[in-house]
């Protein structure tokens, strides 16, 4: 049954990419119960895996999907927990949610991580930086947990974060995710980009690049490392050559006025600045 259940995986995901049927996604998953439920987390966990051993192709599309289905999951059957599932059933949800490249999908159900939280199913020492610090990395690009220039005032990244994230915890609603899984699909195939502009940082002996695109009518920050998928997060403009951050809300804006691109905090204070790709 388990072996099944993975092929379906597969077949819905690969499905999903053309058609984007993440209703019947839903009305699949609604429908399981007992054994097949389990079954369920464990074929999700195994496909989670996969992609991270670089097994399966369309990373990027599959981890959104992915993240879609662990919500649906957890809103018809509840949070699994090791008092009833299994390893590595339990494991599912903070997996898929780490793995999903959107930072704006990871945002809004990050209420997932904060139940697993309370339930006391994630991992003694990854709570709160390796979450939160991943959110971060994913909206800005950068990996501010361990980087000085960002602790302003004795306060880190992650606990001005987290402090947000406890404040603003909310019911998923799958309708919500479902819009935001097909804006996020909806970027790998840009119909038109135009790149306002370029640069690039070092950070752990790599070099990751920055590029302020519109793509229709939004404008997003795209960052990629050398080897890596890109990611995007959506800006609006502010004038004068400043953005600001749709998601993270609003503790870093950014400024090109000058041709560097430079990270501010919310007083306006240039945190790090960019240099342009020549």
């Amino acid at each position: 049954m388990l072996k099944i259940i993975t092929a379906v995986l597969i077949l819905f995901c690969s499905f999903t990419m053309m058609g984007q049927n993440f209703r019947k996604i839903e009305k699949e998953i609604k429908a399981l119960s007992g054994e097949n439920i389990k079954d369920y987390w464990v074929a999700l966990h195994n496909l989670d895996q996969e992609i991270a051993g670089g097994e399966i192709k369309d990373t990027h599309k599959t981890t959104i999907i992915n993240l879609y289905k662990t919500a649906a999951m957890i809103h018809y059957h509840g949070y699994p927990v090791v008092q009833v599932y299994d390893n590595p059933a339990y494991t599912t949800p903070w997996l898929t949610w780490i793995h999903c490249s959107s930072s704006a999908l990871k945002q809004y159900t990050f209420p997932i991580i904060l139940e697993g939280r309370d339930k006391q199913q994630l991992p003694g020492t990854f709570f709160p930086d390796y979450f939160v610090g991943g959110m971060i990395l994913d909206n800005y690009g950068l990996d501010m947990v361990y980087d000085l220039d960002f602790h302003a005032y004795g306060i880190s990244p992650v606990t001005r974060l987290l402090y947000k994230f406890e404040e603003d915890r909310h019911a998923i609603d799958l309708k919500e995710v479902q819009k935001l899984a097909e804006d996020e699909l909806a970027l790998l195939t840009p119909k038109v980009k135009t790149e306002i502009g370029k640069w690039k940082l070092l950070q752990h002996d790599n070099i990751t690049f920055f590029s302020i695109v519109k793509i229709r009518k939004d404008l997003y920050l795209m960052h990629y490392g050398e080897n890596g998928n890109k990611k995007y997060s959506r800006l609006k403009p502010a004038g004068n050559g400043q953005y600001e951050f749709v998601e993270g809300y609003g503790f870093y804006s950014l400024n090109t006025a000058n041709g560097t691109l430079q990270f501010r905090d919310r007083l306006r204070n240039t945190v790090k600045t960019l240099l342009p790709v020549e």
